[in-house]
């Protein structure tokens, strides 16, 4: 459908002037004409806007970022605001991560989006799992903080970008990423200040030096109690997903949430259980290691609440026996939720 064809339809919808809350799917095409649409909807709050492109459109990415920039009066009107980009295998790696990056850039230094409660920029396609979207250098310090962003989703996150959230960001109490966890850009000088308000964090794995600076882990993400870890497909040398990590950077964590398979718990299990204060496990598997399952949850005294996310057609759990564990156990999965959420399908009783 061209964007001829798109305005009269948008008109049409009932009540439209009058919607608080909007999710659109557009094509570059199309972008120039839905936006004027989603303009004329005054009391629109909440802005969920994807984009779909196809071939050797990533020329056009950029007029997503100058859309947003040049209608100020529209943009500083929405409390929360979501940006997916989705990109077909066509795309040039190395164009993508140029464009991508830069665009998430120029909607963080956009003044416009300053009374934003929450921002997500996510990226999504078989070719995403090819870079990790790295800066080449520190960004300026920003002009003005986004002191009402709270929860906060983006695509990569680097030691550039950061320390330059730990700036723009102080209030931040949800961080997401698909990137390993690093520490800001120049850190240990003391400079960027703590996200003392941050208490659910989720990343893909860590950076292997994180070990050797735990403390300084600790000090940067003192309040973190809800931790959720996604496997990303992106693969470097330097980063790991240990999780014996976990405990040693998070003490206080109390809600741990495995949203995908591939960490490594061996070293995990050789930690004293009393480094392990989790309350709530939620843990994704498609081949049940019931030994290693097992080994797990008797590390954990104070457990309340496990999850089990078990991806298997047979749709059972045959051989799993726990007894009288002293927690509850649930069927659960993560299809269509927000970052920190579930679907808790039913209790598992064990006699």
């Amino acid at each position: 459908m061209n964007a001829t064809q798109l305005h009269p339809i948008l008109e049409s919808l009932p009540n439209v002037k009058s919607i608080e809350e909007l999710s659109i799917e557009l094509q570059p095409s199309q972008l120039i004409v839905g936006f004027e649409f989603i303009k004329s909807i005054q009391k629109l709050k909440q802005l969920d806007l994807k984009v779909v492109y196809q071939f050797t459109e990533h020329s056009n990415i950029e007029k997503l970022s100058k859309l947003f920039l040049n209608n100020s009066e529209f943009i500083q009107k929405l409390k929360e605001l979501s940006i997916s980009l989705h990109y077909y295998d066509s795309f040039n790696p190395q164009a993508l991560e140029s464009h991508s990056t830069e665009d998430l850039i120029a909607f963080l230094q956009n003044l416009n989006l300053s009374k934003l409660k929450l921002f997500r920029y996510s990226t999504t396609g078989d070719c995403i799992a090819r870079f990790c979207g790295k800066l080449n250098s520190p960004l300026n310090l920003p002009s003005c903080k986004f002191n009402n962003l709270t929860k906060l989703n983006l695509f990569m996150i680097d030691s550039y970008l950061m320390a330059y959230l730990a700036i723009k960001c102080p209030n931040l109490k949800e961080l997401a990423t698909n990137s390993h966890l690093v520490l800001p850009y120049e850190y240990e000088d003391g400079s960027i200040r703590p996200f003392k308000y941050l208490t659910k964090l989720r990343i893909s794995g860590f950076d292997k030096k994180l070990n050797e600076h735990s403390d300084l882990v600790k000090t940067f993400l003192p309040n973190v109690t809800t931790l959720c870890l996604h496997k990303s497909e992106t693969t470097n040398s330097d980063y790991t997903s240990d999780a014996s990590y976990i405990p040693i950077l998070f003490p206080n964590l109390t809600n741990m949430l495995f949203k995908s398979e591939g960490f490594e718990f061996k070293n995990l299990l050789t930690l004293p259980s009393t480094l392990l204060k989790w309350r709530e496990l939620y843990i994704t598997l498609t081949k049940l290691d019931i030994t290693k399952l097992i080994l797990l949850l008797q590390k954990l005294p104070n457990l309340c609440n496990f999850y089990l996310d078990y991806q298997n057609p047979r749709n059972d759990i045959d051989g799993f026996e726990l007894g009288d564990c002293g927690f509850k156990v649930f069927k659960a999965n993560c299809w269509d939720v927000e970052e920190f959420e579930f679907n808790v399908k039913k209790e598992i009783i064990f006699m």
